[in-house]
């Protein structure tokens, strides 16, 4: 990412020129009342909880459509339930799906049996996005890493035979203890990739291929990749759990598991291979993936402010809460099988947006209706956001602003950047008045309108929804395994918390209509 703009101390000042009719002339009001106790979920100590379990390793990353990211959207709708958010779509729920085609996810008739044990999919072999559709068996022959060297005098096939067979492969290459290859400083060569190892063993007349990861590449083992490569395999292929793996190598006889072969393999350079008593017969069954948003709605406050039925004003608080594939981002220079945690992209947004919704829903005097949404499919391109705009919960033409959270867990020296409409009136003058009330942050205001900035806001740009994008700034750890939750900075979020929280408070006195006068 780059910051392609000019960047402008937040002093509050106006500009006029190319306002949007919903913000131009309209000065901020007085903040709605708040008691002391709206402001507890966004305490350093309070972010902590949904952090931990949304970056939590086991999760795989949380990228769309996989195990992970389902169970991390379970999490976040089960939090909305608790700070007494409604579901934003029919029969109150929480959940808006949406198909995402290139995504691929495991079919009904996934199967996968190893000698006369049927395995379960989940838990013991995934289907990979990569490898092509069909069905496969033949005796399984271990082919330690797939791989022909010249240059190295390393071939893994050297000494096997593996026609009408089905190949068990190691991920990646020859690689250290710490998983860096010993064949390429600082990444991975060509070699390691899967489309690669897969168009091999096809070649030597495999029928197909289990994969397996060896525990120098992360400790954490999911299954799961849906994002396919930029090529589709030739070879149906399974990715299986390293206990199916040890299981495996352990009916040679031979004192193999996955972790003593990799270790043999690194120590000499040379190969590890050899046929085993069992065979496999499985089914690859590939289909479109999906994602979905997380959406839920807190109303005005009837009580004060009259009946739900009325059309007010609406503000759009999002995070988006999916990270990356265990297969990485090609163009990071941390390239390769990791599990990234994606703790500050993004958890930490996350996080703060649960906390958020625990806040606003303790303040009695709402004027305007709010949605909050866990965006998905941000990092393949905001596929969650673009669809949000295009199916509202509540209309768009009744959306005063939208407020996005990305990566806010590393503030460093109290910087926050706030990207968007932060010189429309009235915006211009509410950023600095919010971060006086408690916050007191060194803000750079970026005024950025352009639709394709590199987050959820992006969307509701194109559809001219003014938006406040809160970031906290770029790592060095941005889309790697050592974005991790031991490195959050918890108190930053509690901040970026309560600065978005008291514009809010502002937003909602000078957009939200009146109080209905007394009886």
């Amino acid at each position: 990412m780059t910051l392609p703009h000019r960047t402008f101390r937040c002093l509050g000042v106006l500009l006029v020129a190319g306002l949007s009719p919903l913000t131009a002339c309209m000065p901020p009001a007085e903040p709605i009342d708040a008691p002391l106790t709206a402001y507890e979920p966004l305490s350093s100590e309070a972010m902590k909880r949904p952090l931990w379990i949304l970056a939590n390793p086991r999760l795989g990353g949380r990228m769309t459509g996989t195990p992970g990211h389902d169970s991390a959207a379970k999490y976040i709708a089960k939090e909305f339930r608790n700070a007494g958010l409604v579901g934003g779509m029919a029969d109150d729920d929480f959940y808006q799906e949406f198909v995402v085609g290139e995504l691929r996810q495991p079919g009904s008739l996934c199967s996968l049996t190893i000698g006369e044990e049927t395995l379960k999919l989940g838990r013991d072999f995934y289907p990979m996005a990569a490898s092509s559709q069909g069905a496969f068996d033949g005796p399984i022959c271990f082919a330690g890493y797939g791989l022909r060297y010249g240059l190295k005098m390393y071939d893994d096939y050297e000494d096997l035979s593996v026609s009408e067979a089905v190949v068990m492969i190691l991920h990646a290459e020859p690689h250290d203890a710490d998983g860096r290859s010993l064949w390429r400083r600082g990444g991975w060569t060509r070699m390691a990739s899967l489309d690669y190892k897969l168009r091999k063993a096809a070649d030597l007349g495999a029928t197909g291929a289990l994969v397996v990861t060896p525990p120098t590449l992360g400790e954490v083992d999911p299954l799961y990749n849906v994002m396919p490569t930029n090529r589709r395999g030739k070879l149906p292929a399974m990715r299986i759990s390293r206990d199916v793996a040890n299981r495996i190598l352990a009916s040679t006889g031979k004192d193999w598991t996955v972790e003593s072969a990799a270790r043999a393999i690194r120590e000499t350079e040379q190969p590890v291979t050899g046929p085993t008593p069992l065979t496999a017969e499985g089914t690859v069954d590939l289909t479109p993936g999906y994602g979905q948003n997380v959406v839920g709605i807190l109303p005005a406050s009837p009580e004060r402010f009259g009946k739900t039925d009325i059309p007010r004003p609406a503000v759009v608080i999002g995070a988006h809460y999916d990270h990356l594939s265990v297969m990485g981002y090609a163009r990071s220079r941390d390239a390769g099988w990791a599990v990234r945690p994606g703790a500050n992209d993004n958890a930490s947004g996350v996080a703060v947006l649960i906390q958020l919704a625990k806040a606003l829903s303790r303040v009695p005097q709402r004027r305007c209706d709010y949605v909050f949404a866990a965006f998905s499919g941000e990092e393949i391109g905001f596929v969650g956001s673009k669809h949000y705009v295009n199916h509202p919960v509540l209309p768009l033409s009744r959306t005063a602003v939208m407020l996005n959270l990305d990566q806010v867990g590393r503030m460093a020296h109290e910087r926050l950047i706030v990207i968007g409409s932060v010189l429309d009136a009235p915006f211009a003058t509410m950023l600095p008045a919010a971060n006086t009330m408690g916050a007191n942050l060194k803000i750079t205001a970026i005024p950025v309108k352009n639709s394709s900035y590199w987050s959820d806001n992006a969307p509701f740009v194109y559809r001219r929804v003014p938006t406040l994008f809160f970031f906290a700034g770029l790592t060095r750890d941005y889309h790697t395994r050592a974005d991790v939750r031991e490195k959050i900075n918890l108190e930053g979020m509690s901040r970026t918390g309560r600065l978005v929280m008291d514009m809010v408070r502002i937003i909602d006195a000078t957009f939200g209509p009146p109080p209905m006068a007394a009886n």
